[in-house]
C-alpha cells in the first residue's frame, strides 16, 4: 500500500470507522466512495464524494461531522490543504514534499510492488476534444 490512492484510500476507511465508532453516523456503503484525480483543473489533486454521501445519508450532526471530517484531513501528513466545494466534493491539495519522496522510494526501489509481471505495456493519451 504504497501509492498515494492506496494510502488514501486506507485513510478513507479510517475516517469512516472513527465516524461509526463516534456514532456521528449509523451506517456507510463504503463502495459509494469515489476518488477522483483533478487534472489541469486546479481544484485539488485529488477529490472525493465522501462527505456528500455521509451527509446525504445522516441528516443529524451535519455541524459536527464537517468539521471532524475537515479537521480529520488537514491532520494527514500528506495533505497540504483541502477545499469543500459548494456540492460536497473535497478536493484535497498534495504535499509537494510528500510525492517527492514518494518517487524517490520508487525510483530507489523502496517501494515493493507485489504481482507484477515483466510486460510491455502501451500507454497513450487521447484528448476528449481532438483537435
Amino acid at each position: 500500500m504504497n501509492n498515494l490512492i492506496s494510502i488514501f484510500k486506507n485513510d478513507l476507511d479510517k475516517l469512516i470507522d472513527q465516524l461509526l465508532n463516534l456514532k456521528l453516523i449509523n451506517d456507510f456503503n463504503r463502495n459509494s466512495i469515489s476518488i477522483d484525480f483533478s487534472s489541469k483543473s486546479k481544484q485539488g489533486d485529488l477529490s472525493t464524494n465522501i462527505l456528500i454521501i455521509i451527509l446525504n445519508n445522516n441528516k443529524n450532526n451535519n455541524n459536527k461531522i464537517n468539521e471532524y471530517v475537515n479537521k480529520y484531513f488537514l491532520d494527514l501528513e500528506y495533505v497540504k490543504n483541502i477545499n469543500v466545494a459548494k456540492a460536497g466534493f473535497i478536493n484535497i491539495f498534495i504535499k509537494k514534499d510528500f510525492l517527492i519522496t514518494q518517487l524517490k522510494n520508487l525510483i530507489t526501489n523502496k517501494i515493493k510492488y507485489n504481482n507484477i509481471k515483466k510486460q510491455k505495456i502501451n500507454i497513450e493519451f487521447v484528448s476528449a476534444n481532438p483537435t
